[in-house]
């Protein structure tokens, strides 16, 4: 999966409200889809310097993101919003890339295995409140 693709789902988090009730309703619509085997879960072997560096970037992308959010709430046009949005991802992923000790790979396979794996989305989480609340 690719920044772009990261950045994307990550902006969608935040519940878009102009394109949210559509979404809904395009999926309802559609036809089931059959199961999928299960997908095998993504490694988790990443040192701590790349854990550390993965928070740091995620705080700035979810900084952008809900930047983005109150900015979308007072768009007034459909075209004011994908503004918004393609601006909020240009930043989210100059946000990713600036940060030193990893790179976008990286980024995006620390936030899928921690989707992924409970335990090591504890770890993140861990990491992520250090980076907000480095006093504690």
């Amino acid at each position: 999966m690719g920044i772009r693709n990261t950045i994307a789902a990550l902006t969608a988090c935040f519940a878009f409200a102009a394109g949210a009730g559509g979404v809904a309703l395009a999926q309802e619509a559609a036809p089931a889809i059959p199961e999928q085997p299960p997908m095998t879960a993504p490694a988790t072997d990443f040192d701590q310097s790349q854990i550390e560096s993965f928070a740091v970037a995620y705080v700035q992308v979810m900084d952008i993101g809900m930047q983005a959010e109150q900015q979308l709430q007072s768009a007034e046009t459909e075209d004011d919003r994908a503004v918004i949005q393609m601006m909020a991802q240009e930043e989210m992923a100059s946000a990713v890339e600036s940060t030193e000790g990893i790179t976008v790979d990286d980024y995006n396979a620390i936030l899928t295995a921690a989707q992924a794996d409970p335990a090591f989305a504890e770890e993140v989480g861990g990491a992520i409140n250090a980076v907000v609340q480095p006093d504690n």
